[in-house]
């Protein structure tokens, strides 16, 4: 397991990033409360749950503000309210509590603007 701290500057794409090169399966993504700017929209959080989704990770949440903790929760990560309270059910399970998100439902048949076949 690997932890992901995110700093004020990052945003969803730098985590992203950061999420492409990880060498690890299972990744703890830690907000604190330093990070006043941004994580506050379920996009967010979308975003980063697409490179999850993509690369087949298993990830969780440590939010420290309470206000952000149900988008995150809304997207369908597992949350913890600390990194230490993720670690302890960490080392008694020793995986993340799977993602509640649904699968991608990829395009669409048939552009907006076509006829009903």
């Amino acid at each position: 397991m690997d932890t992901l701290h995110i700093t004020p500057t990052d945003d969803r794409y730098t985590i992203r990033e950061a999420l492409q090169h990880a060498e690890v399966r299972h990744v703890l993504l830690e907000l604190p409360w330093e990070v006043e700017k941004g994580w506050t929209r379920r996009l967010d959080y979308e975003v980063v749950l697409r490179e999850v989704q993509r690369r087949d990770l298993a990830a969780a949440w440590a939010v420290e503000d309470p206000a952000r903790r149900p988008i995150a929760r809304e997207v369908g990560f597992p949350v913890f309210a600390s990194e230490e309270e993720a670690e302890a059910y960490w080392d008694q399970h020793e995986q993340w509590p799977a993602l509640r998100a649904p699968k991608s439902a990829g395009p669409p048949r048939n552009p907006w603007w076509a006829e009903p076949p």
